[in-house]
């Protein structure tokens, strides 16, 4: 069952990060890239950092606790979920035609095509989809990023 068809709210959710990735990876990568803003300083009540590159460092070490994507959607911990794809990915990668759903499923590809390309029937993609959901989702419950009851 396609993530926009699925009753499960948790399956919608961890899909949506995997269709968006390229999007999520980009406003990471901005948000880390943005000045950061005003460091304090005259009257307003903020201590003054005369250093910018320790602001710079400090800001980098902190996770980034949300992001905004060009749809209007925030995403919470993008980097969390940028390992969970990461680590999905790595662990599909130990059966080749699993990454090459995987990979095609979310560049949005139609089932019929992947299932032509790859010589696998549908219940096939259906069971090798199932497992990629359910690792995705255990990956995610570790990094609390969703919870099951």
């Amino acid at each position: 069952m396609g993530q926009r068809n699925s009753a499960n709210a948790i399956v919608r959710k961890v899909e949506y990060v995997f269709y968006n990735e390229k999007n999520i990876r980009c406003a990471v990568n901005e948000k880390r890239l943005d000045s950061g803003g005003h460091t304090g300083g005259e009257n307003t009540g903020h201590a003054f950092v005369s250093d910018p590159t320790a602001v710079k460092a400090i800001r980098d070490a902190a996770e980034i606790e949300w992001v905004l994507l060009d749809n209007g959607d925030n995403i919470r911990w993008p980097e969390r979920w940028i390992g969970v794809i990461d680590a999905v990915y790595s662990w599909c990668g130990k059966d080749s035609s699993r990454l090459q759903v995987a990979k095609m499923r979310y560049r949005g590809c139609d089932y019929r095509d992947t299932c032509a390309e790859l010589h696998i029937s549908q219940p096939t993609y259906s069971a090798i989809m199932a497992e990629i959901r359910n690792y995705a989702m255990m990956c995610a419950c570790q990094e609390q990023l969703i919870r099951v009851f």
